[in-house]
């Protein structure tokens, strides 16, 4: 790079930028004064402040007029009179220079809790603002820790709701197996036994089911189809059905699969939702006893009462059943719901995060 354009860069206003740093960025001190017509007087160094604090000295002292910081160790300069100005097209690394009037800049995104409880939070520049990015754990949405993970399948999006990881024990105190209400759970749970959210409609709505096996399946709801409307009621408002309420009625199979399959044989046209135990559980299957089963959670069921052998083992089992298996803690299964995102057409400012909401979308 030649000496003048080191000087062109030298008089922009460049953003600030958390993370590693190229310490051959720009600095303007002294040993720089000599490529500018209007020289820079330090009228004070400070250490180990934010960004934020740099900026407030600057504005409480009415000599100065623009500041060097550097991200990297908390080290400011306020200096007089003002440097030439201009606004930056790109972030420069290391040291930044701020006109008085640009202090805005200098705000961290991540002090406004973009990414939630759950997360943590970093950011970088995009053109002349600063854009935040949030690292969260396995269940969460990564633009944001608090929102349920997202998952596309069948070129559709989904939202997780309900899940347990392989190996959760069954939490205490609970007694149903869609006993939390949409939201409650925190995304670093184990286990989240949530009913789908308010606000959704039947007809057009899916449901996604991934086991820990890898197979998946998609079904769509029907409110025509008794079994499936039977499965919504009871996902949405814990509506029960007991033994031979709802046997060998109308099939509801998934209508999208990637894995291993035996619906094709075994009708899907039989469902409960009970006590079983003390635990209201709830299974999708040919005849309402634990064999063929696609969706199984809580307690093992088989007609009126259980499988010999499984009182009190908890948990979900595998959506592909082969044979007789039933529910035990050390599989996973996670549900989803059809959630199209809403931010991608959205109104949020610069620097700011779109959060998809259930048919809205807020911004932080």
């Amino acid at each position: 790079m030649g000496r003048n354009a080191l000087w062109f860069l030298s008089v922009l206003i460049p953003v600030a930028v958390h993370g590693s740093f190229d310490t051959s960025g720009v600095y303007f001190n002294g040993d720089f004064n000599r490529f500018l017509d209007d020289p820079l007087t330090v009228l004070t160094t400070k250490a180990n402040v934010s960004a934020g604090q740099c900026a407030s000295s600057c504005l409480s002292n009415s000599e100065c007029y623009s500041v060097n910081y550097r991200q990297e160790n908390g080290t400011c300069e306020l200096h007089a009179p003002s440097s030439p100005g201009g606004t930056s097209p790109s972030c420069l690394m290391g040291w930044h220079h701020y006109s008085r009037e640009n202090f805005t800049r200098l705000e961290n995104p991540c002090a406004r809790g973009v990414c939630g409880r759950s997360g943590s939070c970093s950011y970088a520049c995009q053109g002349d603002v600063l854009v935040p990015s949030c690292a969260c754990g396995a269940n969460a949405d990564p633009t944001h820790c608090d929102s349920y993970a997202v998952a596309t399948e069948n070129n559709k999006r989904f939202r997780l709701f309900w899940w347990w990881e392989a190996g959760a024990s069954w939490p205490s105190g609970y007694t149903d197996v869609l006993q939390d209400d949409y939201g409650t759970c925190t995304p670093d749970q184990a286990v989240c036994l949530s009913r789908l959210p308010s606000g959704l409609t039947e007809s057009e709505q899916e449901l996604l089911a991934i086991d820990g096996q890898g197979t998946k399946y998609i079904w769509a709801f029907d409110p025509n189809n008794n079994i499936a409307h039977a499965v919504w009621t009871t996902l949405t408002e814990r509506t029960e059905y007991a033994y031979n309420v709802l046997r060998d009625q109308n099939n509801w199979v998934p209508y999208w699969n990637s894995g291993s399959t035996n619906y094709g044989t075994y009708a899907q046209d039989s469902f409960m939702y009970r006590d079983q135990n003390g635990i209201k559980s709830l299974m999708l299957d040919d005849d309402q006893c634990d064999c063929y089963t696609t969706l199984q959670m809580g307690h093992s069921l088989c007609s009126g009462g259980t499988s010999s052998g499984r009182d009190n083992i908890l948990g979900p089992d595998n959506i592909y059943d082969p044979g007789c298996n039933y529910p035990e803690p050390g599989k996973s299964l996670y549900l989803y719901f059809r959630d199209d995102d809403d931010c991608l057409v959205n109104d949020c400012a610069p620097g700011t995060l779109c959060v998809d909401g259930i048919n809205t979308y807020t911004c932080v």
